[in-house]
């Protein structure tokens, strides 16, 4: 791109050019102005002889066809009273007719205009004709005035033929322009004058300021600015030098900072090359040491004075002179950071160096920096270790023992052999820890892994996956039932107590095994499977071993289906309460109902309580579930006890979850208000899931309740191990006996005493019993002579919709007795 720019005089071109632009810019509006009037009066006088050539050829054909050739001369003789007429004649056949003195002067005339101008072919002309002949300044007329028109032949045409001398009109136009011309210049030189006044104020006067700050700038008086006000290219171009001014100012005012800057920093560099350990070298490309800086003089392989003018190779072993020379060339050929580590030994110790080469910009020699890494390596080992070890009990964890488990896959895999996964829990290990404190739980699981990792081979790992979970990986087996061994070994081991700080710790463990490739042929997989055969091994007892198989999968993954459909399902409205009626045994009549939850899921159809509910146990969602089932209940027995004027009951399960909730009591109470119904007609059934804690908020949470009035029942009473002792510590109203004693009564004679047993046993307490599971009307007739107060079952009813219920009550109530007296 060609930059380049040609500079002018601006003073001298402004000041000839304002002249001679005035000049030339006279001239051009006189010559057109006077071109222009001129055009104008030759055009109107054109007209206006074109007009009175028209009326006077009319009126002389008027004459000529009368044959007065008297007026005729008479007319023309008028019309040479116009001194600009310079000829005015009639000829015919190219012959003048002399009507009057002048006529053949006229003619006379004419044919020397004809000659000069080639003008005969006009005296022909039909119609008139006209031409202007600039040279003379005369228009040229021609009309035909014969009596009788139009005529087939030209020559017997008689032609009015006129001179009009315009020549006294230019003289005037000219004595016209040249008073304008004088006015007019005289006002071109008055506006240069003021142009030139202008460019002098303007232009010049602001140029001038401009250089004389340039020269100010390139002088160093950077203080010198324009004082240039308006608006226009000279304020802008002023107020970009002042800028620049001012910036040129501020950068030698950086620039003086700037050296001061850095003979501060130049200061603080040295004192840091006194304050770091690090070793800082600065040498050429061929390695020789220029510079040495230092704030550790001592515990260093040479004195600092030793390395300058020397070269690397010179001063280091030899293992460390050639990593060097690489280090060198290399950061030298690539212009870019090199780092090297390397051993030295130092006052009989041996220690390693991290050096970084990295090369200086524009110039070619580098910097080295060197740094003591010993205890730095020493700490990342530890860090490393404790990436991929167990804090507590120094066995790999997780990710090692996943990396463990890839490596014995593909070696079973090249081999042909079994590999396996033992997946190890202790069990009731959580007892340990809330009773005898983490302390001691961590000594445990320590002796644990100390057990664990002398029962194995050297090649087979023992890793710990967190809290008590332990994976064992062994392989090279041929046949399962070696596993098998291995499995009844690790079992064994903990039939001898564990021994510490001298006291015996009685541990049993469960185990999960999943053997490659038949499981599973992946690690993540495999391990997937060990647990799952673990929990299984936990259903079936504890203290043993569990291979896996299929069906604990599919087990499992309908455990994640019905928990993920379970957490939507309040919110997709798919939870419903069916009511179950309640019955007096002796006179059939019904006075309430069991809320029972029913779930039918969109993807998954009618899932079983049975089902459902232990995993929303374990999940929380209970909870809200709970919390669903009361609200819905008690607005329910609100609507009944208006609907169906009756004072009905209703049982609700609580679950021992909900117990965990501080607000359970608030909430129960609340939803009881806000519907206007009395709390003893709320029964809340509990199982011994919720005693078998024995925490104190759960005595707190059920007595409580009773103050506030609601019915407590222990459901399932005689299903639990310790169902006697809670009778006499909690406040329970009513006994629930389960369904499995009401259906031996029949054909055990053990079930029947033990039912009797409950009833009197309750009535003996002051408590209702209400027999669950009543079916025939042989265990109604058994359960009235045992005196038994109420019961619910498909001999009455299934469990039924809030309609449905509403119905069925509805129709008993009619009949006041549920069970006809035929059926007992």
């Amino acid at each position: 791109m060609n930059n380049k720019v040609i500079a002018i005089n601006l003073k001298q071109t402004l000041t000839w050019g304002t002249v001679l632009c005035g000049l030339l810019i006279s001239s051009l509006i006189i010559a057109y102005s006077y071109v222009t009037q001129r055009d104008m009066l030759l055009s109107t006088y054109q007209a206006q002889l074109t007009q009175s050539m028209r009326h006077l050829g009319k009126h002389l054909s008027t004459e000529f066809a009368k044959g007065n050739i008297s007026q005729v001369s008479l007319t023309l003789e008028d019309y040479y009273s116009d001194d600009k007429y310079a000829a005015l004649f009639i000829i015919k056949n190219d012959l003048v007719m002399k009507l009057d003195p002048q006529s053949e002067a006229g003619f006379n005339l004419f044919t020397r205009v004809i000659k000069e101008h080639n003008l005969a072919s006009a005296l022909h002309a039909l119609d008139l004709f006209t031409v202007y002949i600039p040279e003379k300044q005369y228009f040229v007329t021609v009309i035909p005035v014969s009596p009788t028109l139009p005529v087939s032949d030209s020559d017997d045409v008689i032609r009015l033929v006129a001179l009009y001398d315009v020549s006294q009109i230019y003289t005037s136009l000219k004595q016209q322009f040249t008073a304008k011309a004088v006015i007019l210049i005289a006002f071109l030189v008055l506006l240069t004058a003021g142009l030139l006044s202008f460019t002098h104020y303007f232009i010049h006067r602001p140029i001038k300021r401009l250089i004389d700050v340039g020269h100010d700038l390139s002088t160093k008086s950077l203080t010198s600015r324009v004082q240039i006000t308006g608006q226009g290219e000279f304020a802008v171009l002023a107020e970009q030098l002042n800028k620049t001014a001012q910036t040129l100012e501020q950068n030698w005012q950086q620039q003086l900072q700037t050296n001061q800057e850095l003979a501060r920093r130049h200061a603080l560099m040295t004192s840091v090359f006194h304050a770091l350990p690090d070793l800082f070298f600065i040498i050429n490309s061929d390695s020789t040491i220029v510079e040495c800086h230092t704030g550790k003089k001592d515990d260093l392989y040479l004195s600092p004075e030793q390395f300058i003018h020397k070269k690397m190779a010179d001063v280091l072993p030899h293992h460390a002179a050639r990593q060097f020379n690489q280090a060198i060339n290399s950061a030298t050929q690539q212009h870019q950071l090199t780092q090297i580590e390397y051993p030295l030994t130092i006052d009989g110790q041996n220690k390693l160096f991290e050096a970084r080469l990295s090369p200086i910009p524009n110039s070619e020699q580098l910097v080295i920096v060197v740094r003591d890494i010993t205890e730095k390596k020493k700490q990342e080992e530890v860090i490393l270790h404790h990436a991929f070890y167990d804090s507590l009990t120094d066995l790999p964890n997780r990710f090692l023992a996943m990396e463990r488990l890839t490596q014995q896959l593909s070696t079973a895999q090249r081999s042909e052999a079994l590999a396996v996964v033992f997946f190890i829990d202790l069990d009731d290990f959580k007892r340990i820890n809330d009773t005898l404190g983490h302390e001691i739980g961590d000594q445990v699981l320590v002796a644990a892994g100390e057990r664990f990792t002398l029962s194995i081979r050297e090649q087979d790992t023992v890793a710990r996956l967190g809290g008590d979970e332990f994976i064992i990986l062994m392989n090279g087996f041929d046949h399962v039932s070696d596993i098998t061994c291995v499995a009844d070994m690790l079992v064994k081991l903990f039939h001898e107590p564990i021994e510490l700080n001298d006291r015996d710790f009685n541990i049993s463990i469960s185990i999960g095994v999943a053997v490659y490739p038949l499981d599973a042929d992946t690690p993540a997989e495999l391990l997937s499977c060990a647990d799952t055969a673990m929990y299984n091994a936990k259903k079936n007892g504890r203290n043993g071993y569990c291979f896996y198989n299929q069906e604990m999968s599919l087990k499992l993954s309908r455990q994640i289906a019905i928990e993920e459909a379970l957490r939507i399902a309040l919110a997709e409205d798919e939870l419903e309460v069916f009511y179950q009626p309640q019955f007096n045994i002796n006179n059939g009549e019904l006075f309430g109902a069991e809320a029972l939850l029913r779930w039918h899921s969109k993807t998954l159809g009618s899932v079983s309580p049975a089902e459902f509910i232990p995993i929303a146990e374990q999940n929380g969602l209970i909870i809200d579930i709970g919390l669903f089932v009361l609200a819905t209940t008690i607005q329910q027995v609100n609507q009944w006890q208006k609907s169906l004027q009756a004072n009905l009951k209703v049982a609700i399960n609580l679950s021992p979850r909900q117990f965990k909730d501080p607000n359970l009591i608030q909430k129960i109470a609340l939803l009881v208000d806000d519907r206007s119904i009395a709390s003893h007609d709320i029964e809340l059934e509990i199982t011994e899931g919720v005693l078998i804690s024995g925490q104190a908020q759960v005595k707190q949470a059920l007595d409580q309740l009773h103050e506030l009035g609601f019915k407590l029942a222990l459901d399932d009473f005689g299903t639990g191990y310790s169902s006697l002792n809670y009778l006499r510590h909690y406040p329970f109203d009513v006994l629930k006996i389960d369904q499995s004693f009401i259906a031996d009564m029949l054909v055990s004679t053990e079930s029947q005493a033990l039912v009797t047993t409950i009833i009197n046993m309750a009535h003996s307490l002051s408590m209702k019993v209400v027999a669950e599971g009543v079916e025939t009307s042989t265990q109604l007739k058994i359960l009235q002579q045992l005196a038994c107060d109420f019961g619910q079952g498909y001999l009455v009813s299934k469990p039924l919709t809030a309609q449905q219920f509403e119905a069925f009550f509805r129709t008993q109530n009619t009949n006041k007795k549920v069970i006809a007296h035929s059926r007992l």
